[in-house]
């Protein structure tokens, strides 16, 4: 008779580096968005320079917990915005999962494809979040919010994606994969 025992390896709660490195990048471009932007727009556009490193991101990473780290992102920017809780954060999710990100391996992902991915997840995000808003009781142009807006906002954060693309890449280079639970027969 075999038994199939399932093993999993503890690492113990040592964040990697490379972790450390993302949580950093992502509070700067929170802070960046919510304090700086505001102010400071780019062809009257505000960057969402979170959710462009969230899909980048996606895109970079091996990673199974790029919905935490979607989720997690989306959420800080809802703390820090006007946008109703969990908005951001339900938004950032959804969209990680309509551009599929993971569906490529890492190795196997091109400039090409994540930049079409953040053009996608661009032409989802600024309906939907105007619709968020809407549905909150804000009142909306929708021309000028999606329709004068969008193909700027999208070539701005398409530049950000540019930026965001090798500075993401580098830091998940070095990613070991996570440990999982192995298979393993006894008898």
């Amino acid at each position: 008779m075999t038994v199939t025992k399932i093993q999993a390896t503890q690492r113990g709660w040592i964040p990697r580096a490379n972790s450390i490195g993302t949580v950093v990048l992502i509070l700067i471009m929170v802070l960046f968005q919510s304090s700086v932007f505001p102010y400071f727009q780019i062809a009257g556009v505000r960057p969402s320079l979170v959710l462009v490193t969230v899909i980048v991101l996606a895109k970079t990473s091996s990673s199974s917990r790029i919905l935490v780290w979607a989720f997690a992102s989306g959420l800080f920017v809802d703390l820090l915005s006007v946008s109703p809780i969990g908005t951001n954060a339900l938004l950032f999710t959804l969209l990680v999962v309509v551009v599929d990100a993971r569906s490529q391996r890492f190795e196997q992902v091109s400039l090409a494809s994540t930049i079409l991915s953040v053009a996608i997840a661009l032409l989802l995000y600024y309906p939907a979040i105007v619709l968020a808003m809407q549905l909150n009781g804000f009142e909306v142009n929708w021309r000028t919010q999606v329709l004068d807006r969008l193909p700027f906002a999208s070539l701005v954060n398409i530049f950000f994606a540019l930026l965001m693309y090798p500075v993401l890449r580098l830091l998940r280079k070095n990613q070991r994969p996570s440990s999982t639970p192995r298979l393993q027969s006894i008898g």
